[in-house]
């Protein structure tokens, strides 16, 4: 699997409350991911590939801002607010890498998720789309657990999509 499908196995087994093994994941391709995962509580564990699972209840307050390699990647975010939309506390997500990708946060709002959605950069840094016309910067806050519903719902991207389908 590459690091985007790792990933994303691993945050679904974790929102739902599950276990999956991604055998031969690389962990060291995904450092930022697994980093902020065990911050917020995630649980996995490295063999000959990642366990991930979910370890306790999941915890906000982190400022999430996105990368190229060896970054956070964006391509991991949409699915990644799903996990801090069931994290009690507030935490930041900072775009900064393709315009009007946040635009998904609408969907999750109308599944019942609570987050904000900014134009101005919301981390210690500013990026290139400080002065765009479009949000690039949310704040979600999360409730353990936060019952979504079911909507209908327009995907916009891929891994929008995953993350309604975990949502």
């Amino acid at each position: 699997p590459d690091k985007i499908e790792a990933a994303s196995f691993g945050m679904a087994a974790v929102v739902t409350g599950g276990r999956v093994f991604v055998e031969n994941a690389r962990h060291e391709l995904l450092i930022p991911f697994l980093k902020t995962l065990r911050s917020i509580g995630g649980g996995f564990s490295v063999t000959n590939g990642i366990e991930f699972f979910y370890n306790e209840p999941l915890k906000g307050g982190v400022v999430l801002e996105t990368d190229v390699h060896p970054g956070f990647l964006t391509d991991w975010q949409q699915p990644f607010s799903v996990l801090l939309s069931q994290a009690e506390g507030s935490s930041v997500i900072h775009e900064t890498v393709h315009e009007n990708r946040l635009g998904y946060l609408r969907g999750l709002q109308k599944m019942g998720a609570n987050c904000e959605l900014f134009y101005q950069c919301l981390s210690s840094k500013a990026c290139r789309y400080a002065t765009g016309n479009f949000p690039h910067s949310a704040i979600i806050h999360g409730v353990t657990p936060l019952p979504l519903k079911a909507s209908h719902l327009v995907i916009p991207d891929l891994r929008a999509g995953f993350a309604y389908v975990m949502a």
